[in-house]
C-alpha cells in the first residue's frame, strides 16, 4: 500500500516539473546503459576462457633485470624473437 502512495507522490512531484523528470530519466537510462555495455565488454574479454585447444599448456613470460619479483615487465616482441631464437 505504501509502494502505491511513494509512485503517486512521484508522480506528482515529476508532473510539477517534467524538465527536471526529463532530465532524471536520461540520466538514469544512459547510467544504465553505460553499466550493461561495460559488463557486457568485461565479461566478453575478462570473464570467458580463451579458445584454446591445450590451455594448461599456456604461460606467461616476464622480463626482469634484478631477478626481483617486483621489477617484473612484459617483454618486448623484439625481446621474445631473440628468446625464441636463442631458445633449443
Amino acid at each position: 500500500m505504501e509502494f502505491l502512495q511513494d509512485l503517486r507522490y512521484g508522480a506528482r512531484v515529476f508532473a510539477r516539473s517534467p524538465g527536471f523528470a526529463a532530465i532524471a530519466i536520461v540520466t538514469l537510462a544512459l547510467g544504465i546503459a553505460g553499466n550493461a555495455t561495460i559488463f557486457s565488454a568485461m565479461k566478453g574479454t575478462l570473464f570467458t576462457l580463451a579458445p584454446v585447444d591445450k590451455a594448461e599448456q599456456m604461460g606467461r613470460l616476464w622480463a626482469s633485470n634484478s631477478g626481483s619479483a617486483e621489477d617484473r615487465i612484459m617483454p618486448s616482441l623484439p625481446d621474445f624473437v631473440e628468446w625464441q631464437q636463442q631458445s633449443r
